[in-house]
């Protein structure tokens, strides 16, 4: 019946219909219940017994979420209706049918990775209902990675690590690490991994050890079965302090000798195994009292403080001074042991202590053997309660903060500063105040060998009474200066030196832009050899450049027997001189003070200004030429290329010449053999002292003497001699011709180099054996003068400032001679 009827019939309602009613209320309850079954097959009801099919209907309850990871399996929960009459459920992930853990209301998913979930319901009639795919990811797996680093040690304070999934297609989610046991990645986000499979980060730390433990969280939450861990080393600076660190008191009482030679050793051995630099740091405002401090190789002392040594201790107070097991500075096969990287800084004071800073006789330059001393197996090889000192070093810096705060080195019973046959070492910004011998940059000779220093370089000293040199380099220095330094109140400012025992000659060394004043027992600079083999020991290549010298006790600069080798000599130039005293009580007095002394071989002395030299008692000079025959070093001093060139000399005190302190501005003495004198300007000196002839502003104490003897007996030749006094050294001869028309007309120059006899080195008040001349009259030269009536001129040239003197019997109007003796008329050149 058509559901329509059934309706329209209801509807109509009345009593004579009930009958009829009933009829159709179950016939149209009929046809409303069978519902269309779509494609499924029908099913027939077990309780009719007839072939309705139902189909069955599926519901997600709970759903894994599909956007994150899961790292355990997860399960779906599921209502199916009707509840009976189902008669197999099939559970798919991927598409494969799965019957573990599949049952009528969940699904336990342990598939890993990402997974795609459908699950299939089947009703008795056939009817198969199909739920919605979901999807899950499961990761149970915990990550697989490596901590990638960069190199064994860092070179400054960040360090990178890269975290990097060994895991195929793993992503790693976040990372948290603890740096030195204190943990980082506090705030949630801090410590994310960006980039699939691979986290990076850095750490900023303080130079020195270092350790970190990281753990990694990958998209399931999984984390690593051990925390990654990695220790490295920071290089960099790293101070530790004497007191905080060390347990050293520095109360200016207690011996700190063993608390800070444990401090040092320690640091030490850190630097050579890692390149580090760790400092040990005398702090600002202590006083740490020590006996004796070794420095091994690699050491790093910082004195901020006051490094104080205590009474009656041997020194150095800090020796660098390598030494092998037995306590000897020399290997089985006789070669050094050399000790390297020392580093002493600071703007401290290392004080020894010394309330005289006189020599002790016997404690200084001797070499003393340490195995001679088994129970201070450190005993310095110089000896002598030296400040800093050492023997066999490379690379060494002595250093303060600034000039404003330099490292004070003072009260030094020897050398504040002794560093023996090492190389590379850098000196600045220090002050040495009331000590002993010399600082020095030095060679070292043992047995038969010379052990150069080399490459010492010194800038910014303040060096202020001291009992010897300020500066000295001695005895072997190949390579060094001193530069922009402030010399004052020691015996002698600077010295280049050369000295027994220590014959190695001084080279490649430059002073300059130095003030050098007020030394009280010699010169400002002196370059010296005081060795009696100095002949071997040849200086070379020494420049003193643009200092200011003033108001030292003997002169200005002296250079004594360096004997150069030529064409690489010594340097005079530029320099600023004046006010020096020419004191006959101070050593080298007998050198006659001056601004400038040349006493060796191949100088320049260049474009240097000198004023104002000696005092109103004992007057100075300006330039001097005076070989050193010091006994017992004789001098080898020959005048060979020397230079004296553009200088300016002055004495402008005053203008009354009884209170003018400079006597004269050059002066030559004997045993010169032809300088070079050129362009320099000498103003307001008037005098030379007896027996000085002034030329030029030259003081020459060797005039030019000579005879003219005419024609040679039966030869075609004029001869004679000439000379200059006092020197042993042949001359040139010029020879000019009067052909009756002024002027007189030149010829040449020739020198007198044949053999003379004693008498004439009588004349000439030397041993000299070759002062005569003979001048061919056939020389070309007088080709346009022949068969002319001539008078012969002959003029002999000084050696010393080019200056001529005139030739005894020449220019006289008959000045060839019968045979008689008488003078015959002029003569005719054949």
């Amino acid at each position: 019946m058509p559901t329509r009827l059934c309706m329209g019939v209801f509807l109509r309602g009345g009593k004579a219909a009930i009958l009829f009613l009933g009829f159709l209320l179950i016939s149209c309850t009929q046809n409303f219940l069978k519902l269309p079954t779509k494609n499924n097959s029908s099913i027939t009801s077990s309780s009719s017994g007839d072939s309705t099919s139902i189909t069955p209907v599926f519901t997600w309850n709970t759903v894994p979420d599909s956007n994150f990871w899961h790292n355990t399996s997860k399960v779906f929960t599921y209502t199916i209706s009707p509840a009976t009459g189902i008669t197999n459920i099939v559970c798919k992930v991927n598409g494969l049918s799965v019957t573990t853990g599949c049952t009528g209301s969940q699904f336990t998913v342990t598939q890993e990775g990402v997974s795609n979930v459908v699950i299939e319901v089947t009703h008795q009639s056939g009817q198969v209902a199909t739920s919605s795919a979901k999807v899950v990811k499961i990761d149970t797996v915990r990550p697989i990675t490596t901590l990638i680093t960069q190199s064994a040690n860092a070179q400054n304070t960040i360090y990178n690590f890269t975290i990097h999934s060994t895991n195929a297609g793993e992503q790693l989610s976040y990372y948290n690490y603890s740096l030195d046991g204190v943990a980082q990645c506090q705030n949630p986000g801090d410590c994310l991994c960006p980039d699939t499979g691979v986290c990076t980060f850095s750490v900023t730390t303080t130079p020195g050890p270092h350790g970190i433990s990281v753990n990694v969280i990958d998209h399931a939450g999984n984390t690593l079965l051990q925390p990654l861990t990695y220790s490295w080393l920071t290089i960099g600076k790293i101070t530790y302090n004497a007191k905080t660190n060390g347990g050293a008191i520095c109360d200016g009482k207690a011996d700190d000798t063993l608390k800070i030679q444990k401090l040092i050793d320690d640091t030490a051995l850190l630097n050579a195994a890692s390149g580090m630099e760790a400092i040990v740091l005398i702090p600002d405002s202590v006083k740490c009292v020590v006996t004796y401090l070794h420095l091994p190789s690699n050491s790093k002392l910082q004195v901020d403080g006051t490094l104080f040594l205590k009474d009656q201790s041997n020194g150095p107070l800090l020796d660098l001074t390598g030494y092998s097991a037995s306590g000897s500075i020399f290997n089985s096969d006789g070669s050094p042991i050399r000790t390297s990287n020392f580093r002493i800084t600071g703007h401290g004071i290392i004080d020894g202590n010394r309330k005289t800073n006189s020599s002790l006789p016997g404690q200084g330059n001797e070499f003393i053997d340490p195995s001679q001393h088994p129970n201070d197996p450190h005993r310095s090889t110089r000896g002598g309660l030296g400040g800093i000192g050492g023997l066999f070093n490379d690379n060494i810096t002595i250093q303060g903060d600034s000039h404003d705060a330099p490292l004070t080195i003072t009260n030094i019973y020897h050398w504040p500063v002794n560093l023996v046959a090492s190389n590379t070492i850098r000196l600045k910004h220090l002050k040495f105040l009331n000590s002993g011998a010399a600082s020095e940059c030095a060679g070292f000779k043992w047995g038969n060998t010379i052990h150069y220093t080399t490459d010492c370089q010194v800038d910014d000293l303040t060096a202020v009474a001291n009992d010897d040199n300020c500066w000295a380099f001695y005895g072997g220095v190949n390579g060094g200066s001193i530069k922009n330094s402030d010399l004052k109140n020691c015996p002698i400012g600077i010295t280049v030196v050369s000295d027994t025992p220590q014959p190695g000659p001084n080279s490649n060394i430059t002073i300059e832009n130095n003030k050098v004043y007020g030394n009280y027992n010699g010169y400002g600079i002196t370059v010296v050899s005081d060795h009696i083999d100095h002949l071997n020991v040849k200086q070379s290549n020494i420049k003193i450049l643009n200092n200011d010298v003033y108001q030292n006790e003997a002169g200005g600069i002296a250079v004594f027997n360096a004997d150069s080798t030529s064409g690489n000599g010594i340097e005079i130039t530029g320099n600023r001189i004046h006010h020096n005293k020419n004191n006959p009580q101070a050593f080298w007095a007998y050198h006659f003070g001056a601004g400038i002394v040349v006493g060796s071989n191949n100088v320049t002395v260049k474009g240097n200004t000198i004023w104002d030299e000696g005092t109103n008692q004992v007057r100075g000079l300006g330039i001097q030429f005076s070989p050193f025959n010091y006994p017992p070093y004789a001098s080898s001093f020959t005048g060979q290329n020397v230079i004296v060139q553009d200088n300016i000399i002055s004495d402008n005190t005053t203008s009354d010449p009884l209170t003018r302190t400079m006597e004269f501005g050059l002066r030559l003495q004997t045993g010169y053999n032809n300088p070079q004198i050129f362009n320099n300007t000498v103003t307001n000196i008037t005098s030379c002292g007896a027996g000085r002839t002034l030329v030029n502003g030259i003081c020459v104490n060797a005039p030019v003497v000579g005879v003219y003897d005419g024609i040679l007996s039966g030869q075609n030749f004029i001869g004679g001699w000439a000379c200059a006094q006092n020197s042993p050294f042949s001359i040139n001869v010029a020879l000019y011709v009067d052909d009756g028309t002024p002027p007189l007309k030149g010829i040449g120059w020739f020198m007198a180099t044949f053999d003379s006899e004693q008498a004439v080195a009588s004349s000439c008040i030397s041993n000299g054996t070759k002062y005569r001349f003979r001048i061919d009259l056939g020389d070309p030269r007088l080709n346009p003068y022949r068969g002319q009536n001539l008078s012969v001129h002959l003029f002999g040239i000084s050696p010393f400032d080019g200056t001529p003197g005139t030739i005894i019997n020449s220019g006289r109007t008959n000045p060839d001679l019968n045979a008689d003796g008488s003078i015959r008329a002029r003569f005719t050149i054949p």
